[in-house]
Formats: C-alpha cells, sequence, structure tokens
C-alpha cells in the first residue's frame, strides 16, 4: 500500500473535511500529522480509534508503532501526541463470550482428567505391607472366574435376603481385599463349622453382628456377651476361644461369605459333609484294632486345646440344632 493510499484510508476513517494528514515513514515506524483549524475542538479518543482500524484494515503487519501527532495548520511544533499498538486486539462481547466458554471447557476437561489419575492411582496404589502385621500376613493365589463373577441374585429369592446379600457386601474383616477371589485352600472343619452356624442364623441377628464383629476383627474389641442370645454366646465363646492364625482364618472365610456367601457355603459343606472316596474305601486294608488301654500322653495345653474346642465345637451344634427344633415346634403349634 503506498502513502496515498494510507492517507485516503485515514481521511475515510475520520470523516472530517476540516482535517489534514500528512505521513512520514521511518522503517516500521509510520508518523501520522494531523493539521486542524485553530479553532477545531476534537475528540482525540475517537480520532486514535479511528486511525488505529483504518491501519489495521489496510497496512496489517506493515509497521510495527504508530504515532500521532497534531497541531494547528500552519505550525511546526505539536500540540498534542499519542501512539498505537497495533499487536493490541479489542474484544467485543461476543469474542467475550466464546472466550469465557472455551475456559471453562478447558477447566471442566482439567478436573475430569485429575478426577481419572487420582482414580487409577488409587487402584494401582501397592497395598501397605502385611509382614509387619502376622493377622494379614497370608499368601496370595491366582484368582479364578467364577470368584471374580459379580453377585447374581437368584430371582424366587425374597426381598428381605436380596437386601441382606447387599448389606453382607458392605463389610469386609482383612484389608487384603484381594483375599476375597484368592484360590484358597479349604478351611479347618472349626472355622467352617462358625462360618456355617453364622450363615443359619437369622437375618437380623446377621445384621446386628456384622458391626461388632467389624469392630473385634479391626480394633480388637470384646462384645459383652450378656446382651446376646445364647446361641449368639456360645458362637462367640467359640470365636473367642480361637488363637491368631485360626482368628485370622475365620476372619477370611466370613469376609469371603459377605461378598460371595453361595460360593463360600459349597466350600463349607464339603468340609462338614466330605464325600466318601468309595474306590479308596474298596481298596483300603482292614484295619488294625488299637490297644483299648493306650498309655496316655503327657497332658500340655498345646493339645488339649484343640480337643476342648471341638468337644465345645460338638456343643455348640447341638444347642443349634435343639434350638432349631424347637423353633420348628413353635411354628407347627
Amino acid at each position: 500500500m503506498t502513502e496515498e493510499q494510507i492517507l485516503n484510508a485515514i481521511a475515510d476513517a475520520c470523516k472530517d473535511h476540516t482535517l489534514r494528514f500528512q505521513l512520514i515513514i521511518q522503517d516500521r515506524a509510520l508518523h501520522v500529522y494531523i493539521n486542524r483549524p485553530a479553532q477545531a475542538e476534537l475528540d482525540y479518543r475517537n480520532l486514535q480509534l479511528r486511525i488505529k482500524t483504518a491501519i489495521s484494515n489496510f497496512a496489517a503487519g506493515k509497521f510495527s508503532e504508530v504515532w500521532l501527532y497534531c497541531r494547528i495548520l500552519g505550525k511546526i511544533e505539536a500540540d498534542w501526541q499519542s501512539s498505537i499498538n497495533l499487536d493490541s486486539t479489542c474484544l467485543d462481547s461476543t469474542n467475550m463470550a466464546d472466550m469465557s466458554t472455551m475456559m471453562e471447557a478447558i477447566t471442566d476437561a482439567v478436573a475430569a482428567t485429575h478426577s481419572i489419575v487420582e482414580r487409577i492411582e488409587q487402584e494401582l496404589k501397592v497395598p501397605e505391607s502385611f509382614a509387619s502385621d502376622p493377622f494379614y500376613d497370608f499368601e496370595e493365589l491366582p484368582t479364578t472366574a467364577d470368584d471374580n463373577a459379580e453377585v447374581d441374585l437368584d430371582p424366587s429369592v425374597s426381598i428381605d435376603e436380596a437386601v441382606l446379600q447387599l448389606d453382607l457386601q458392605k463389610y469386609c474383616f482383612i484389608r487384603n481385599r484381594r483375599l476375597l477371589y484368592a484360590v484358597l485352600t479349604a478351611p479347618k472343619e472349626n472355622i467352617a463349622q462358625l462360618v456355617d452356624i453364622f450363615d443359619r442364623l437369622e437375618q437380623s441377628s446377621k445384621r446386628s453382628q456384622l458391626p461388632i464383629l467389624e469392630q473385634y476383627f479391626e480394633q480388637s474389641l470384646m462384645p459383652n456377651l450378656d446382651d446376646f442370645a445364647a446361641v449368639l454366646q456360645s458362637w462367640w465363646t467359640a470365636v473367642i476361644m480361637l488363637d491368631s492364625d485360626q482368628k485370622r482364618q475365620l476372619a477370611i472365610w466370613l469376609s469371603r461369605y459377605c461378598h460371595h456367601p453361595e460360593q463360600t457355603k459349597i466350600t463349607i459343606q464339603e468340609v462338614l459333609h466330605p464325600e466318601p472316596n468309595l474306590d479308596k474305601l474298596a481298596t483300603s486294608e482292614p484295619l488294625i484294632e488299637q490297644d483299648k488301654n493306650p498309655i496316655p500322653e503327657a497332658n500340655n495345653s498345646s493339645q488339649a486345646k484343640p480337643g476342648l474346642l471341638s468337644n465345645f465345637m460338638d456343643t455348640l451344634q447341638k444347642l443349634w440344632s435343639r434350638n432349631s427344633n424347637s423353633d420348628q415346634a413353635n411354628d407347627r403349634d
């Protein structure tokens, strides 16, 4: 664009025929002189905006700076001067709204990204070491597809039973939740009996005992047995008599019962009612009759305790059967 074209563009933008414009170009600097009548009163701000618009539209990128001077016609000295920054951009309300919407979208995207990252970090967080805590020190084994299956509620199950299953899933008495799905060896018979009796408790009793069990396993808080019915007193007495290893096993299997009860009950029943191996019985040799009066072994606490616990569990089973028969008789009456 020539100087004459720039002058014409400025004159057309200002729309004031009393003004005379002159240009001086030095490298990338443009100097615009505005010559006015002596009595003229100019709106310099409006004049500056008009000149800036004309230069931006017709000479964008050609000048790095623009200086404006105003003087009376016939004078050399300017009595007003200013500069125009062509790099600055004025945003109208539409552009500001678009910018605001874009910033909100960016903020939401960043917040969502942070949320996803935090969730991934929690899922990938390495579990705390169980080496220092023998209560939770247990070897993990691979999981099975059956154990990983989600709970499938039978349509024939009552609403109360379905709600109970959902309530059970809220409880886990072990820190290492992967043991809920790990392939584990079957529990000992006394542990299986305790889980089996808990399964046969009334729904209200199960719900009332779950928070107490949580406090017992996690905080080692002993329950007040005086507050319980006879069956629960006997059951809790057997639980309290367990050693640390058996207590750990019970915590694991009760937790597995809470999260997938049907599979756990199958395992428990296999322990309590194992199927006889007919092939082994057919090929086995006759048993040698044992001495009716064996020499008694030295009595010590480590050997006496399993026998005592076994007898106690038998008594507990009989007490449970007696209560069950009594309930059935009351129902018939």
